[in-house]
């Protein structure tokens, strides 16, 4: 038996999170702009015409996923648009949510104007709906894959930063205001500070015991997908890793009768995150996953294969200019999503995750409601069988209730973590 203890800052996480939707609700009432965009949307460069809110896509539609009753209407809402269920659970939420004026905290604030990165088409073809509907403009970028396991300036990377450049121009000519340059190179800088330092409490749970449960971890990672770009975030984190060091040095476990470790590849389903409840007392600990390690951390892959947070902006160097700054975002957002766009990184970051974690298996969540995080989850499963790793998988969404099967999961979940702990 471990000793486990509550996380200090669990509470404060929830309510940076809470404090980031009272502010978006109430924008209008205070002067703000609201921007619209995904999680990946490049909203440090918004900082340069002012303050601004974002409605940002994936934690909204998540937040209404959680709630059966409201994640259903939202749904049919956009079917009765015409838009079909094998479409991103995502993006039908947020849709339905947009048409019925209707959200877990009161109605959907209008936005003043998109600002997107495309890193699939779903998230294109997302906020073109929103723009045309509301009657509002929208710049959309694009996040290519890039195979390049480096750090210096791509092909990919300077396309994205010459596309953040003309944002910028974009951005100043629909608000009519003078761009603070300087402002904009700070919260770049922040957001890599706030991506590095969540790598590295990410990277601390390779501890036995971990000091952290993927449904923590969900809840702790969520200032990080929202307001990556602010100090106060910053410095959230920077409290939260020192608090897991010394959870670390303490030995103090997240599940005290942790025997078995277990990956999760693949968004969770929202409406079901006690999945594993029950199994915790067999001593199955779920230590996160690419889902969780990437969507707001910062990473790469050594020569020997390992997973390893990227150096701390000041020891890359911290840019200079208008120029670099666009660069360290474009690099921030190449990496963040080649995982998910590039077959051979996602099949080396699993490999990277099992050995550095120690991880005794591993659970694939086969989500109809994403087919970007989906696509090569089956040539991924037979490769790590080959190598001997334990594998599962289950089919959800992590949005749409109506694709869960909770007895059968529940059963192959029986069967497959039976077989590890005895």
């Amino acid at each position: 038996m471990y000793e486990t203890k509550p996380l200090k800052l669990f509470e404060k996480a929830k309510e940076l999170r809470l404090k980031h939707y009272r502010e978006l609700m109430t924008a209008k009432e205070k002067g703000k702009l609201i921007m619209a965009g995904s999680a990946h949307a490049p909203k440090d460069l918004v900082v340069g015409i002012g303050e601004f809110e974002q409605i940002c896509g994936e934690p909204w539609a998540a937040s209404i996923a959680a709630d059966p009753e409201l994640s259903r209407r939202c749904l049919e809402a956009a079917e009765a648009k015409g838009y079909k269920r094998d479409m991103c659970a995502y993006m039908r939420l947020y849709w339905g949510s947009m048409f019925l004026n209707v959200s877990p905290w009161g109605g959907y604030p209008k936005p003043d104007f998109v600002l997107q990165s495309k890193i699939c088409d779903s998230h294109g073809k997302w906020y073109q709906v929103v723009s045309e509907h509301l009657g509002i403009p929208c710049f959309i970028t694009e996040c290519p894959s890039d195979e390049s396991q480096t750090l210096t300036k791509t092909r990919t990377t300077e396309y994205m930063a010459a596309q953040y450049a003309d944002a910028i121009e974009w951005l100043k000519e629909i608000t009519g205001r003078e761009y603070n340059y300087e402002a904009m190179v700070q919260a770049v800088i922040n957001s890599w500070r706030t991506k590095v330092l969540w790598s590295e409490i990410c990277e601390l749970n390779q501890a036995i015991p971990a000091p952290l449960s993927q449904n923590m971890m969900l809840a702790l990672f969520m200032p990080a997908v929202l307001e990556y770009h602010r100090k106060e975030i910053v410095d959230f984190y920077r409290e939260l890793k020192d608090e897991i060091k010394y959870r670390v040095e303490q030995g103090i476990a997240a599940e005290p009768n942790e025997k078995i470790r277990i990956l999760h590849d693949g968004t969770p389903p929202w409406y079901a995150l006690d999945l594993f409840k029950d199994y915790r007392k067999q001593g199955v600990a779920i230590i996160g996953g690419p889902y969780l390690f990437y969507n707001s951390g910062l990473w790469e892959v050594t020569e020997k294969g390992d997973l390893k947070p990227m150096k701390p902006i000041e020891e890359m160097g911290l840019p200079q200019s208008t120029k670099e700054a666009l660069w360290y975002r474009a690099l921030m957002d190449s990496v963040s999503v080649k995982y998910s766009t590039d077959l051979r990184t996602k099949l080396m970051t699993l490999r990277a995750i099992i050995r550095g974690w120690k991880c005794n298996g591993i659970i694939f969540h086969i989500n109809r409601g994403c087919k970007l995080l989906t696509l090569d989850n089956m040539q991924n499963r037979l490769a790590l069988q080959k190598d001997g790793i334990p594998t599962m998988l289950y089919e959800g969404s992590m949005g749409d209730e109506r694709d869960w099967d909770e007895q059968g999961v529940t059963k192959r979940l029986k069967i497959f973590l039976g077989t590890l702990t005895g």
